[in-house]
């Protein structure tokens, strides 16, 4: 069912205006009567059609859905800009696996374009198509293109911070899975050809924890995907566990 995002939900319907209203009668075509799924970031609704007009589509709220897809502890990926429209994919695929903030940087070692302004719009844009198709509750923000200092300074909010590089020899699903705070975990994952020493000289000392993803080089846009993948596979064996405990 087609779901889309409303900044607020307040009484018994919802208007959905701009291009989600244009969608909705144009490209799918929907009438009145026909069912979609609203959200407002934190609730899920079933809704029905009531109103087809020429700038908003009215939306009959019929109750709120049973939904878990977020993640119990938020992730976080700092990013350094891959080559091309590569960062695309990044914002695509990682809210699709459920990253719940993400902060492009520039590193020593990125080949840096102009255009950030339009460059972000886009990625935003992309988080929110990426939520709705994949059935999120919330749309992660996606940050201005930042500086290696910018992402430091993120470090104390964070229960870990996770710095993928070849080198290290602590491995990253070791690391994700002594993890038990409630704050975000962050990951941060270099460009084309990795992080500079002083780079990491400085995360390091800043206070990240240098991690392996594995044997294989893994090209800049795949990094981040794979610790998320990871990171679902960890928090819901541990889900499972606390089940079975619950049932003992």
């Amino acid at each position: 069912m087609q779901r889309y995002f409303v900044p607020s939900i307040q009484g018994a319907s919802v208007d959905i205006v701009g291009d989600d209203a244009h969608h909705i009668v144009r490209v799918m075509r929907m009438r009145i009567g026909q069912a979609l799924i609203v959200c407002d970031g934190a609730q899920a609704w079933d809704g029905v059609i009531d109103l087809v007009a020429q700038s908003f589509v009215r939306v009959r709220l019929c109750g709120v859905r049973t939904e878990h897809p977020e993640p119990r502890i938020p992730l976080w990926v700092a990013q350094a800009l891959p080559k091309s429209d590569k960062m695309d994919v990044v914002v695509q695929k990682a809210t699709e696996l459920g990253a719940c903030a993400l902060f492009p940087f520039v590193s020593a070692r990125s080949i840096v374009r102009t255009g950030d302004a339009t460059r972000h719009e886009r990625w935003q844009r992309i988080a929110k198509e990426a939520s709705e198709q994949s059935g999120r509750l919330r749309i992660p923000v996606v940050h201005r293109i930042q500086s290696l200092d910018d992402v430091c300074a993120l470090f104390g909010q964070c229960a870990r911070v996770l710095w993928c590089t070849l080198d290290a020899s602590e491995s990253v699903f070791h690391a994700m899975n002594t993890t038990v705070h409630d704050a975000p975990i962050l990951v941060v994952v270099g460009p084309e050809g990795g992080f500079a020493p002083e780079e990491t000289a400085q995360a390091v000392d800043a206070g990240a924890l240098p991690v392996s993803l594995g044997p294989r080089v893994l090209r800049a846009e795949t990094a981040a995907l794979m610790v998320l993948s990871a990171w679902h596979a960890i928090d819901a064996l541990r889900m499972d566990e606390a089940d079975r405990g619950r049932n003992v």
